[in-house]
């Protein structure tokens, strides 16, 4: 069997990766998954970009280096 995802939520998790090399990190998480980590996840802004077919920006973080 074979599986295919398609909508929106994977289309744009699928351009916040592609978001990893414009701003050099392994790791990228939006606004959304933020919120819905622990409060002891420490994590960075890492900007505010517009993807590909929203209007609107979206942050996204990186955790924190130790």
């Amino acid at each position: 069997r074979e599986f295919t995802v398609v909508g929106d939520t994977v289309n744009t998790a699928s351009r916040i990766e592609s978001l990893t090399k414009k701003h050099g990190v392994d790791i990228l998480a939006s606004e959304d998954v933020r919120r819905r980590l622990s409060r002891d996840t420490s994590l960075v802004l890492q900007g505010e970009d517009i993807l590909r077919g929203k209007n609107t920006s979206i942050r996204t973080y990186t955790p924190c280096s130790i």
